[in-house]
């Protein structure tokens, strides 16, 4: 008796792990959804800064920076898909640098402060 619930166990478990597999390779994000994620990480950053300008020009920096961010994000950034999951890469100074991860059809970016740091090591 003890066999056959192993055997059912083992399988269910096979299933799942297949299951799982198929699903995280179909749903890798792509790199239009890291430039996305990482595009609205930046427009948060932009708009942090924007918010406490007193000159009344927040709001064209805020439209100029997301702008800019867009462009800068879209040819920066390199999306390395793994098939389950994948990483975005920015390089920079001869090193690359991990700014985002995906995986389930989610990406998940590095912190504003991290984002920021690489921001100020490419010179923007």
């Amino acid at each position: 008796m003890k066999k056959s619930g192993t055997r059912g166990t083992l399988l269910i478990t096979l299933i799942t792990l297949v299951a799982l597999v198929v699903i995280a390779s179909v749903t890798c994000p792509d790199k239009v959804k890291h430039t996305n994620a990482l595009s609205d990480k930046m427009s948060s950053i932009i708009a942090d800064k924007t918010r406490d300008d007193d000159s009344g020009l927040g709001g064209l920096g805020m439209l100029l920076g997301n702008a800019v961010s867009d462009a800068v994000i879209k040819n920066l950034v390199s999306v390395d898909d793994y098939f389950l999951f994948s990483l975005g890469k920015v390089y920079s100074e001869g090193e690359e640098h991990i700014v985002s991860f995906g995986i389930f059809g989610h990406v998940f970016t590095a912190s504003k402060d991290r984002i920021q740091e690489e921001i100020d090591s490419l010179g923007f």
